[in-house]
């Protein structure tokens, strides 16, 4: 487990870093709480043109934005974990394309086709207890299989976008120069993805989560540009 605090310290980091991410948490909950579901026809338009002209399946966009199930689904898996939503959501995203589909489907490797949030092999998705009947159900929340899969291979409280997407990519915090690309994963170590890649992500996050005053769809963001 990834740890920089000197052992014999003194210093209990879950001390601090668990309060500051449940104040975190309540107020991302009442920003999506205020912002509803509510879209302007503007945005609706632009989100279908998109679309129209970039691909995609309309559900996993309706998930994206004004999903609220999917937000809040977040929102109460990285308050378990004691993580900063937005940089759980940001991970999310770029491992959906940007489309937050819970069945979003990824490259087949030796565990297989790799599916969801955080695109699981079928042996992980097993060993984690997502049902493909109830994806988000399964995947979100407390116990569910994003929060069991992040917790038992390290992610601690107070963790960042850093160490949350290489537990996802490489399968422990701290792995930041390791790469998938020979798996069907994209170019690039783990700190290449979340320093150059995420960028429209981390967009596509704040809008789901209704802490950006710009809620409108943008179609870079959404295909990971």
């Amino acid at each position: 487990m990834f740890n920089t605090v000197p052992s014999g310290s003194g210093f209990n980091v879950l001390s601090i870093a668990a309060p500051i991410a449940a104040k975190r948490q309540e107020e991302f909950r009442n920003r999506l709480a205020n912002m509803g579901t509510q879209q302007g026809a503007g945005n609706t338009q632009a989100r279908n043109n998109a679309l129209a002209t970039y691909g995609g399946p309309t559900r996993a966009a309706a998930a994206s934005y004004g999903g609220n199930d999917v937000a809040a689904g977040i929102i109460d898996t990285a308050s378990a974990l004691g993580v900063d939503p937005i940089d759980l959501a940001t991970a999310i995203s770029y491992e959906t394309a940007g489309t937050f589909d819970p069945t979003k489907a990824g490259p087949t490797t030796q565990w297989g086709q790799h599916r969801g949030l955080i695109q699981f092999g079928e042996p992980q998705a097993e060993q984690y207890g997502v049902d493909w009947d109830n994806p988000v159900g399964s995947q979100l929340g407390a116990d569910g299989a994003v929060a069991r899969y992040l917790r038992e291979n390290g992610v601690t409280p107070g963790m960042g976008l850093l160490d949350i997407y290489s537990t996802i990519n490489a399968g422990a915090p701290g792995l930041y120069n390791r790469s998938d690309a020979n798996n069907g994963g994209a170019p690039g170590t783990v700190r290449d993805k979340v320093e150059s890649q995420m960028a429209g992500h981390r967009r596509n996050a704040e809008r789901l989560l209704g802490s950006s005053s710009d809620q409108s769809f943008d179609a870079l963001a959404y295909l990971g540009l």
